[in-house]
Formats: C-alpha cells, structure tokens, sequence
C-alpha cells in the first residue's frame, strides 16, 4: 500500500525533480517557475512526519530548473537548467552557528543559500547533474550530447576534468556509483554508458549497455552497487549486473505495468529484515502511476552450488494518478535512518507529494 503523507503546494509551474539532502532533514525540489523550494520534516521518525516549508531560493537561472543535487555533506546544492547554466550553492551559516549538528533540525526561515560557482560550458539544455560519493566530482550532461566531469575544490571552485562526447543523442541522466567513482549515463540514444577514470589519461568509457528499445529516462544504483536499475520509453525497467570486468547484462526486467514513459527510478535500502533482500525499487512516470518492487537476491540453496543466483523482483504497492491527470516526473526515497519506507514524487501539477509504502495484502507475479 502506497498511502499519502503531504502534497507539498508552492512551485508555479510543473515541478521536476527532488534531493533529499544526506545529512539534514531537508527536501528540495526544483521547477520550471525557476526556483529551488526546501522543506523540513522532523529529523527522528514520526508515524506521520510533518512537513514545513523552509525557504524557496530564486535562482536566478534564465530558464526551467530541471534538476539538482545535493552533495554528500548536506552542505552544497548544484542545480541545471534549461538555460545550460549549473549553479552550486551553499548556505550561509549566521555567525555563532558554525558548529551546529549535524544533522539537527533544519530551521525554518533561517536557511538562506548563495550561489558560490556558476558553471559554463554546455551549449544547451543541462538535463542531469550529480556529485560523486566523496562529493569530490560534480557530473552534467545535457542536451548537447555530452557529459562533463568537474573537479570541485574547497572553496566551490570547480575546473573541468572531462568532456565526454560518447552518446550520438540528447544525454538525460547520470548516476554515480554508491562507493567507487564510476559514472553512469543515459540517452535518447536507447544506451547506457559507463564511465571510469585512466590516471594516465583521462574518463573513458568501459562498457555500454543496450537492451532497452527507447530513450532512458533515468538510472539509480541499488544501496550495495552490485545493480544498476534504469527506466526507459519503452515502459520497462532493467536491471543490470557486472559479470565480468566489462561485461554486464540485464537480469531483471520489470514490465508489463507501467502503461506509458517510466520517467523516474529510485532504489531505496527497503526491508533490511528480509533474507537476501536488495531494496525498494520506486517508478513513476507519464502514465501518473508509482510503483515499488521488492528485489531480491535468491539464496544458494545448497552448499556448493554454484549455479546462477539471478535476482528477483516483486510489485509490492502501486497507486494510480499520484498527481491527478498529470505526469509524474520524478520519484525520490528518503534515505534518512527511520524513514526507509518513505518517498516523494514531483508532477507536472507542480507539486510534491509525500508517501509511506507498506507492502500490499496481495503480492504481485515475480519477475526474473
């Protein structure tokens, strides 16, 4: 059962995409009225946590803010638009609170973000933007059919590193990998590319992965980065494994539900009680549905065996029109300790909405 929390109303104009920030009780979302809204929820789990609005940035971009990121301290926030600038920000902390937890409450009507960098160098529509793991990498692709690698410094100066020009179409998504600085990208193109660092030359990319037959909208890696789940065009969502060093291949397709474009993936850590279990994958898209799998890895069952151990997917709760008539055009997890079963989705209604999962009475058909 996926059950309504908040429908979070502010944004203008259609919402596109959410961050949760990693350490703060912070959500973020972005839109074509060119602003960034935050809002703040409790920072210790509550049945039916309240959500505040915390301040809404005005970017000051001269197009759509299509999507933003958050950087794995909490304290740095990118954001792409339309108008094929990358903006980061930072808070400004009042003078005494230096020191303040981490991870606190975040104060609402206090939280005031300055634009430190503004990043020139696509010459069209940023889609996609995401930091590293150690927050040391910014990644952005775009319209244009590239893909930049920056290198941020610790005064928010940021120097490219890479100009990746591997994908014949419009790129729309990266994803980094959870603990190694693998890149993930996704394109009109019906590809998957990833992306690795030669010291002694420069970012290349490893492997490409084809099986979808249309556009890719999205990518999300599972919680351990053994997977890589992706969400097409095509009403499907792949998930993907390394076999070798560079062979990977899809061995979970999730289909037949979706009835229209899967805009959005997200994995979340799920029900860490299940034996094998891989974590939530969340989907949305234009048909305005969210569902959520369960994945999970079948254990051996017998020592020695070594055949195949192919993981398998459940739809354990679905919920139809999120957002009214409207698209769904992303879908995020919270991965707050305590709020697992926690999500939001943002929708051409320019809302956000807040949802808890619990599995549904019925389980659906397993796929493999």
């Amino acid at each position: 059962m996926i059950t309504k929390l908040h429908t979070l109303e502010g944004h203008e104009e259609r919402a596109w995409q959410l961050a949760w920030n990693p350490v703060k009780p912070i959500l973020a979302s972005c839109s074509s009225d060119k602003t960034v809204r935050m809002y703040a929820y409790p920072p210790r789990p509550t049945p039916t946590p309240r959500f505040q609005h915390l301040t809404t940035v005005s970017t000051g971009h001269a197009k759509a803010v299509r999507c933003l990121a958050w950087a794995p301290s909490g304290k740095r926030l990118a954001t792409g638009s339309f108008d094929a600038q990358i903006a980061v920000w930072e808070q400004e902390v009042p003078e005494g609170d230096e020191e303040e937890e981490e991870g606190g409450d975040a104060r609402v009507g206090e939280e005031e973000w300055e634009c430190m960098s503004s990043l020139e160098g696509h010459e069209t529509e940023c889609k996609s933007v995401a930091f590293s793991s150690t927050g040391g990498l910014l990644a952005s692709c775009s319209r244009d059919k590239t893909v930049w690698i920056w290198e941020a410094g610790p005064e928010c100066e940021f120097e490219v590193l890479s100009v990746l020009m591997e994908h014949t179409q419009d790129v729309k998504y990266l994803a980094w990998h959870p603990t190694d600085e693998i890149l993930a990208s996704a394109s009109y193109d019906d590809t998957i590319k990833l992306y690795a660092d030669d010291p002694d030359d420069d970012w290349y990319p490893f492997v490409t992965l084809k099986g979808h037959t249309s556009t890719i909208w999205s990518l999300a890696w599972s919680p351990c980065g053994d997977y890589l789940a992706s969400s097409s065009d095509d009403k499907s969502i792949r998930i993907w494994t390394r076999l070798s060093e560079n062979v990977w291949e899809t061995v979970c397709v999730l289909e037949g539900v979706h009835e229209r474009a899967v805009f959005s993936v997200s994995w979340g850590r799920g029900d860490k009680r299940l034996k094998g279990g891989l974590g939530w994958v969340a989907s949305t898209g234009s048909d305005g549905k969210v569902c959520v799998w369960e994945v999970v890895k079948p254990q051996k069952k017998e020592p020695g065996d070594d055949s195949p151990s192919l993981p398998t997917a459940k739809l354990i709760a679905s919920v139809d029109e999120a957002h009214g008539y409207h698209d769904v055009n992303c879908v995020a997890w919270c991965p707050r300790v305590g709020y697992e079963d926690m999500l939001a989705t943002a929708g051409d209604d320019g809302n956000v909405s807040v949802w808890r999962v619990s599995r549904d009475s019925s389980d659906a058909e397993e796929t493999s």
